[in-house]
């Protein structure tokens, strides 16, 4: 058997140093119960937390979780029956007739001019920016320029 150099001799022993390293640090990472962030559910796993933290009216879980995956977030809430503020139909509310404007009794009350649709809250433009944003852009949006051409000298020409 030939002499080994002493390059190949350092060669060996630094591939059998990392070899039994990556053993040691694969248990370490990969052996046990997997960590949260790592974890698998399935889509009635999703739905049923989801629709958990909706009846508790968990806010901040929301807001986080839709922060993390807003996809995954639209996919489920719409899974279990949440309508996002663009789907949501356009109920005006009814006004009460005013003590003056009843009138005598047995006569209808005046009829009244509809109130005006409430304005959305923060979290209404919240949804709908976040739906813009994982729709793209925009068609009707107005569109990028181009940047002007420039004019490159080619030697020889």
């Amino acid at each position: 058997m030939p002499k080994r150099n002493e390059v190949e001799v350092l060669r060996d022993q630094i591939t059998d140093e990392v070899n039994g390293d990556a053993q040691v640090l694969g248990r370490q990472l990969f052996a046990g119960p997997p960590s949260p962030d790592l974890e698998r559910a399935n889509d009635e796993q999703l739905q049923t937390l989801y629709r958990a933290k909706y009846q508790d009216q968990d806010r901040e879980w929301l807001q986080a979780e839709a922060r993390r995956d807003p996809r995954q977030f639209i996919k489920v809430a719409r899974q279990i029956g949440v309508l996002l503020p663009a789907e949501m139909p356009s109920m005006p509310m009814p006004s009460l007739p005013q003590p003056d404007q009843l009138g005598a009794p047995g006569t209808p009350p005046a009829p009244q001019p509809a109130a005006p649709a409430p304005t959305p809250g923060p979290e209404v433009a919240a949804l709908q920016a976040l739906e813009q944003a994982l729709a793209g852009p925009s068609v009707a949006g107005p569109a990028l320029a181009a940047p002007p051409p420039v004019a490159v000298p080619v030697p020889g020409l």
